[in-house]
């Protein structure tokens, strides 16, 4: 199967199950698909300035990272972003734990990103080097910071 849609080359992909992937792409968009469906783009989701550098998904949420460092997550369900997460220092920035290395007063490409489940956050990597765990994925709001360990001080 052939998934046409991006206006631009695809950069990422996320395949969480036969009838479930994400992309994202130099277009700035994230498409949520389903293979199996005639129509096979089920949403469209845009709003990030830049190139998509990673996406990912765990089935209920999709979860996508911009050039710029801009996080957003997004419901798959319905395709509303329901969060928007920036580093703190900057408009709209949110308060975050940087676990290891990185900078908290630039935004950096992120170069990976997970969701854990216990308790819901989200984990990225950016090009720094630099560790980011966000929290309070699914609700309005900025996401709050875990509690940092005594290691991670």
């Amino acid at each position: 199967t052939i998934l046409f849609g991006h206006t631009k080359s695809a950069s990422s992909v996320y395949v969480f199950s036969d009838t479930l992937l994400v992309t994202g792409g130099a277009d700035m968009d994230v498409r949520v698909w389903d293979p199996k469906r005639v129509r096979p783009c089920v949403h469209v989701l845009r709003g990030h300035p830049g190139r998509i550098d990673q996406v990912w998904t765990d089935g209920l949420q999709a979860v996508s990272a911009s050039q710029e460092g801009e996080v957003r997550v997004w419901s798959v369900r319905s395709g509303v972003c329901t969060s928007i997460l920036r580093r703190a220092g900057f408009p709209g920035g949110a308060e975050v734990l940087i676990a290891r290395g990185g900078s908290s007063d630039q935004l950096e490409r992120i170069t990976a990103l997970r969701i854990l489940r216990q308790p819901l956050s989200l984990i990225t990597l950016d090009a720094t080097g630099g560790m980011t765990i966000w929290n309070r994925l699914n609700t309005s709001g900025p996401p709050q910071p875990h509690a940092a360990s005594p290691r991670d001080k």
